[in-house]
């Protein structure tokens, strides 16, 4: 099963971003998502701000019974107010530049038990590949000129979100499952224009 990212979505999901509202009578975040993922592949690994990363990302289900993980595009459907139970499963790039956390937006998919086809099954021990493009504009940190001409190490955060349709905001999340390998990332000094 892939699951491409890339893929133009109908509608941006509810605050996305990594502001967590905890909500309802829970105090905790769920579980990590039993999954193992690991980066297959990254083009380019030379990159400047504002541009473009893709990343080909294996997720297994290492768990021992089967997960039902968001999978649709099609956020119109998904986040609408009469929807109970609205998901939402990102997958995106975590830097760490000594002790700050730089985290780029990658693939994100809307899923509901309650709109069919929006939800995949995935078995013990199946896998599925996650395409995904990250766009290096990110925060006010990856504008420093002192992280220029530096080597960074990416990992990929695989996260999934709790949706209040009523009031379109993230009232949990899933830790982030995390990539079991690195991959280097030379992050260098945009180009001037003349």
């Amino acid at each position: 099963m892939v699951l491409d990212g890339n893929t133009p979505i109908q509608r941006v999901p509810p605050d996305s971003g990594h502001t967590v509202r905890v909500g309802r009578n829970s105090t905790q975040l769920p579980p990590t998502l039993p999954l193992e993922v690991k980066i297959r592949d990254l083009n380019p690994a030379n990159v400047a701000r504002g541009e473009n990363m893709t990343a080909t990302i294996l997720v297994r289900n290492a768990g021992k019974s089967p997960i039902d993980l968001p999978c649709s595009h099609d956020f119109a459907s998904v986040f609408r107010s009469e929807i109970a139970d609205q998901r939402s499963l990102r997958a995106d790039a975590a830097f760490a530049f000594g002790e700050l956390t730089i985290t780029l937006t990658g693939a994100v998919f809307a899923g509901s038990p309650n709109v069919p086809g929006s939800m995949c099954t995935l078995a013990p021990e199946a896998t599925l590949i996650i395409l995904a493009t990250m766009n290096a504009s990110g925060t006010a940190w990856l504008e420093d000129p002192k992280q220029y001409n530096t080597l960074l190490s990416m990992k990929i955060e695989v996260i999934e979100f709790f949706h209040d349709g009523s009031l379109e905001q993230i009232i949990n999340s899933s830790k982030p499952a995390v990539s079991v390998n690195a991959v280097p990332i030379f992050w260098r000094e945009p180009r001037k224009v003349q």
